[in-house]
C-alpha cells in the first residue's frame, strides 16, 4: 500500500488540494494501486501525528511533495518516519528536483523523482516490488552505495490521458470551507511556458514546453468540480493558462453554453490576450487574470528576457477594465540591473496603469532559474542561501545599484502608500 503526504503549508488563499499528488494518486489507482492520502494542510497537522497516522496505515511506500518552503519539513517529515517504521521513502516536486543529489545522498531519502510525477512513481512503485527499482527512468537514488541520477523521463504528451486528480483521497470539502473565499478549488489545465524568463525555475521543471488539455477534458472536471463538490470559485493554476487562446476561446464557449455559474480566475501573459478574448472570459466567468508584467521599465524586462513591452501591458490592462476583468499586476524589485529609482519607477507605473489589485515581492532565485546558475552573469549577489527561509517580502540578494537596506527602506514606503494599502499586496 503506499501512502502520499502533502506536508503542511498554508497560503494566503487557504489550504488547497495538492493537485500533483492527486494526479499521482489517481494513476496508481487506476493501475489498481492501493493508495492514500495524508494532507496535513486542513487541520495543521504535527510532524508527530503525521508519523502516528501514517505508521498505523503500515504502507510499503511513502511519498511527499514538496517546494521551497516545506523542504526542511518533509524531509523532517520521512526522518521521522524512518526512524519509526521500516519503509521506502520517496520525495518528489520542484525542489526535489532542482536538488535531487544533495536529497538522493540523505539515508532517509530512498530515491528522488524529478519533474513530472505520474508515470515516473508508478513506475517506481511496480518496480518496487520486484526489486528492479534504481533503473526506473526519472529517478535519483543510492545505487551500491553512491548516488545515482537515471535519464530523464519524457513528457506526457497527451494530458487528457491522466485521469482526473483523486479529489476523494483528500479532505475536499473541508479544504473548500478554509479556502478564501470560501467553496474555492485550484485546478490545473495546462503544463509548462514556452517562454525563458531569466527569474523562472518553472520553465526548466517543464523543459519549456508547453501542453494542454482538450476544452472538453477541462470542461468535464470543472463540471465535475461545481456538481460533485459544490465549488463556486475556481482558481486556474497554470502557469500560462491562455497560451493557446483558440483553446480558451472554447473553453469559455463550453461554460457560457452549461451555464455552471463559477467564478474562475487565471494567469496569463499579456501577448497572450486580446479584447475580444477578454470579453469572452468574462462571460464565462473569468473574474480577475493575473498578468505577469514584473517590471515598469523596458530596459530590465529585456534583461531579463520577458519578451514583452510596456505598450501591450498597457493596453491589456485598459482591456481588461473595458470588459470588467479585474487586471492584478504581478511585479518583482530587485531585478538584473534594478536600482532605487528603476524600482521606484515600477511604483509609479502601476499607479499610472491603476491595477485593481497588486501582487509584488523581492526577486528570490530559486534553483532551477538562469539567475540561480549564473547570478554573477546578471550582476546578482545572493546574500541568503537558505531558500526554505525565503519570504517575498525580505530581500535575499541585491544587484550593484541596489542594496537590501534600500530595498527594504522600499517596502516601508509601499506599506504605507494609500495606493498600495487600497489594494492589498498580494503574496503569490
Amino acid at each position: 500500500m503506499i501512502v502520499l503526504i502533502n506536508p503542511p503549508y498554508v497560503s494566503e488563499w487557504g489550504p488547497r488540494v495538492n493537485i500533483g499528488l492527486g494526479y499521482v494518486a489517481g494513476v496508481l489507482r487506476e493501475h489498481g494501486i492501493e493508495v492514500r492520502i495524508v494532507d496535513a494542510t486542513a487541520r495543521k497537522t504535527t510532524v508527530d501525528e503525521i508519523v502516528n497516522s501514517v505508521s498505523s496505515m503500515g504502507p510499503d511506500i511513502v511519498g511527499v511533495s514538496s517546494i521551497a518552503a516545506t523542504y526542511p519539513g518533509s524531509l523532517q517529515i520521512l526522518k521521522a518516519l524512518k526512524d519509526n517504521i521500516s519503509v521506502f521513502t520517496v520525495m518528489g516536486g520542484l525542489m526535489p528536483t532542482y536538488l535531487d543529489t544533495e536529497t538522493a545522498e540523505l539515508d532517509y531519502v530512498d530515491a528522488v523523482v524529478r519533474g513530472e510525477g505520474e508515470h515516473t512513481f508508478l513506475e517506481l512503485v511496480q518496480s518496487y516490488y520486484d526489486g528492479t527499482f534504481t533503473s526506473t527512468r526519472g529517478i535519483t537514488c543510492r545505487k551500491n552505495g553512491a548516488v545515482v541520477r537515471n535519464p530523464d523521463r519524457p513528457l506526457i504528451d497527451d494530458l487528457d490521458t491522466l485521469p482526473f486528480p483523486a479529489y476523494d483521497l483528500f479532505p475536499t470539502r473541508e479544504l473548500m470551507q478554509q479556502s478564501i473565499p470560501k467553496n474555492a478549488a485550484v485546478m490545473s489545465t495546462s503544463r509548462g511556458c514556452p517562454y525563458n524568463c531569466a527569474f523562472c525555475s518553472m520553465n526548466t521543471f517543464f523543459r519549456r514546453k508547453w501542453r494542454g488539455r482538450s476544452a472538453a477534458n477541462v470542461f468535464e472536471e470543472m463540471k465535475m468540480l461545481r456538481y460533485q463538490y459544490g465549488v463556486e470559485e475556481l482558481q486556474i493554476v497554470d502557469e500560462l493558462f491562455t497560451f493557446d487562446m483558440k483553446r480558451t476561446e472554447q473553453i469559455s464557449d463550453l461554460l457560457i453554453e452549461d451555464q455552471t455559474g463559477m467564478r474562475w480566475i487565471c494567469e496569463s501573459r499579456v501577448d497572450r490576450l486580446s479584447e475580444p478574448l477578454l470579453k469572452k472570459m468574462k462571460k464565462a466567468g473569468c473574474y480577475a487574470v493575473c498578468l505577469g508584467v514584473e517590471s515598469g521599465v523596458q530596459s530590465i524586462l529585456d534583461r531579463v528576457g520577458k519578451g514583452i513591452d510596456l505598450h501591450q501591458v498597457e493596453h491589456v490592462v485598459q482591456a481588461c477594465k473595458k470588459v470588467g476583468i479585474k487586471a492584478i499586476g504581478s511585479f518583482i524589485i530587485g531585478l538584473p540591473s534594478e536600482t532605487e529609482d528603476t524600482a521606484r519607477q515600477t511604483l509609479e507605473f502601476i499607479k499610472r496603469l491603476n491595477f485593481d489589485r497588486v501582487i509584488i515581492h523581492n526577486l528570490n532565485p530559486y534553483p532551477g532559474s538562469d539567475i540561480y546558475e549564473n547570478p554573477e552573469a546578471y550582476g546578482i549577489t545572493v546574500v541568503n542561501k537558505q531558500f526554505s527561509t525565503y519570504h517575498f517580502f525580505a530581500p535575499v540578494c541585491e544587484t550593484d545599484g541596489f542594496s537590501i537596506k534600500q530595498q527594504a527602506r522600499l517596502w516601508l514606503d509601499i506599506l504605507c502608500d494609500p495606493f498600495f494599502i487600497k489594494r492589498g499586496i498580494t503574496i503569490p
